[in-house]
């Protein structure tokens, strides 16, 4: 039987994704601060994502597509599949939590490649501190999304070795098309 040895950046990024998770999900269920303007946007297009997932799946690529005439359609398209178990508003901004756990992953993998581990772990905790960053995941906003996406795509483009590999480079493209 072999030993799972964890190291102490494991452990401390674990503890901060698992404070974002239960911190989030209380403030969700005690909060009931009416929605924002472009928060109440947002759930509009998630819920009209929703409504063509559970009538017509078929036609969710045409929707993808036409939906939104102003926003990216990504978040609210990301967020039907979260109101598929109980449409409700608090489910959609549980997409949130999930970008948030992007965010401090990959800050903590950019930092480790411009610096060490240390000055890493301290960037992930420093940018959840922030409170615009921490608020952020309480709300249906595009704000954390794209500030997640923002630095795992940095992450990937100092990864690509100056665009010779090809797996990075993909991988950069990738999230580079997402966060627009």
């Amino acid at each position: 039987m072999k030993k799972i040895k964890l190291n102490l950046q494991v452990i401390y990024i674990t503890a901060l994704i698992l404070f974002i998770v239960i911190s989030n999900l209380i403030w969700l269920k005690i909060d009931t601060t009416p929605q924002r303007w472009d928060e109440s946007i947002h759930l509009n297009a998630s819920s009209g994502f929703l409504n063509t997932l559970k009538t017509n799946p078929i036609r969710i690529f045409k929707t993808f597509i036409t939906q939104e005439n102003f926003y990216p359609p990504l978040v609210p398209f990301l967020g039907a599949f979260f109101g598929l178990f109980n449409p409700e508003q608090d489910n959609f901004t549980h997409l949130m939590i999930i970008f948030h756990i992007i965010l401090i992953i990959f800050t903590f993998l950019f930092a480790q490649i411009l610096f060490d581990e240390y000055s890493a772990i301290c960037a992930a905790t420093l940018v959840i501190s922030f409170p615009l960053i921490f608020t952020e995941g309480h709300y249906f906003m595009f704000d954390l999304p794209l500030t997640s996406l923002v630095i795992m795509a940095t992450y990937f483009l100092f990864k690509t070795d100056y665009f010779l590999n090809k797996k990075y480079c993909f991988l950069f493209f990738i999230t580079s098309g997402l966060g627009m």
